[in-house]
């Protein structure tokens, strides 16, 4: 017997109930529990749920992004990164005072390092 991820079950789920009427929900959150606990993977769902929330998210063209800072942004700033990665961008802010000053922002796929720390350690490294 082949098991299911936790991605492959929020994806059927996903799909199930992404055109399903409210009236409908109920129902298939029920059968889809009664089948988690059939398989006997009720343990997995936060890691569902988890799953479900990104891929609804990409379904749905939204794009994560991490910014790092050394010091709070400003919300101009913050919207300005934003707008680089598209029209549909959810962020999330963090304050890092290692990296001394600049930023990092860390998408699905990518690592963008603009980060002072960065670049004293490529500049060390040259110098070797």
């Amino acid at each position: 017997m082949r098991k299911n991820s936790a991605r492959q079950y929020a994806v059927a789920l996903y799909q199930t109930a992404k055109d399903a009427g409210k009236d409908e929900l109920p129902k298939i959150l029920n059968n889809f529990t009664a089948l988690l606990a059939k398989n006997h993977n009720l343990k997995m769902a936060k890691q569902i749920i988890k799953e479900l929330i990104t891929h609804a998210k990409e379904a749905e063209g939204i794009n994560e992004i991490e910014i790092t800072s050394a010091k709070s942004l400003d919300n101009k700033t913050i919207e300005a990164i934003k707008k680089i990665f598209g029209d549909q961008v959810e962020s999330r802010e963090t304050i890092d005072k290692t990296i001394i000053g600049g930023i990092i922002i860390r998408t699905k796929d990518h690592i963008l390092d603009a980060s002072v720390k960065t670049q004293l350690q490529k500049l060390r490294q040259q110098l070797i």
